[in-house]
């Protein structure tokens, strides 16, 4: 996304495929709810990925076929890219409820670094924001309705200035510290979404962060945190080597490569 102005705010386009708006869809949990959860067919597709050893992700979702896919499976369920809805309140974020489930089937909830994602404060600045434009827009499209060009152009100006403010990194921490509250220390993990997302937080605008920040799990007032990147392992090797899937070589390299690099950066 582009800066609107020098405080970071950001400017929003609805026509590009790969802008938040377009997972949103009014920020309406219900708005998912499609297909009301998994069909038959999709219960043995789930068992089908558990037997060749493939991860269970319900992070693109509707909150009953999570539901669903985490009471079919016979391993560990994941969501490689989402964070708490308790603290950023959207439909691709998870509830307490979820994360416990996620938990307790051995999985981990990888948080995502999006500022939609993290900050409720950005999420209600753009939706004040979104309704103000659609305002405009509806006027737009009446005044041009017969000069396609214009209303087009007109429309387009209206939603680039479309904002909200970019959340801290420390928002990060403040999701991973939730999760590790309701789930426990090992159902927590570092998912960032830097290839779909375009508005990381200040301070953690792109994979170049420290190793110390890798390592941050907690505030410096909550003694003796557990490393985030060994929680993050174990529940990827939790999956991998899960009593009901397949003990393929391939699956076992995997986890064994993910227990070198976890290892690394917490030398």
């Amino acid at each position: 996304m582009k800066d609107a102005s020098k405080d970071g705010a950001r400017s929003f386009w609805e026509e590009m495929s790969t802008n938040i708006a377009s997972w949103f869809q009014g920020l309406d949990p219900k708005a998912y709810a499609v297909h009301n959860g998994l069909t038959d067919f999709g219960r043995e597709v789930i068992l089908e990925m558990n037997r060749l050893g493939m991860l269970i992700d319900v992070s693109h979702v509707s909150d009953k076929t999570m539901a669903d896919a985490i009471a079919a499976s016979k391993a560990p369920v994941f969501a490689s890219h989402s964070s708490c809805r308790a603290l950023s309140n959207i439909p691709r974020n998870v509830t307490d409820d979820q994360i416990r489930a996620i938990a307790k089937s051995g999985g981990v909830v990888m948080v995502n670094v999006s500022t939609l994602f993290l900050s409720q404060a950005s999420v209600d600045a753009y939706l004040a924001s979104r309704a103000a434009a659609d305002v405009e827009v509806k006027e737009a499209e009446t005044r041009y309705k017969d000069d396609p060009k214009t209303r087009d152009a007109e429309v387009a100006r209206i939603k680039k200035k479309v904002h909200y403010p970019d959340a801290d990194w420390k928002a990060v921490v403040d999701h991973m510290e939730h999760v590790m509250k309701v789930g426990g220390p090992q159902s927590v993990g570092i998912g960032t979404d830097y290839d779909g997302i375009e508005d990381p937080p200040t301070g953690l605008e792109d994979v170049s962060f420290s190793r110390a920040t890798l390592r941050i799990t907690a505030k410096p007032s909550t003694p003796s945190p557990p490393r985030l990147n060994r929680s993050c392992e174990n529940g990827m090797r939790n999956s991998a080597h899960h009593p009901s899937l397949s003990r393929r070589d391939t699956t076992s390299q995997t986890a064994s490569q993910l227990s070198s690099l976890f290892e690394s950066l917490n030398q």
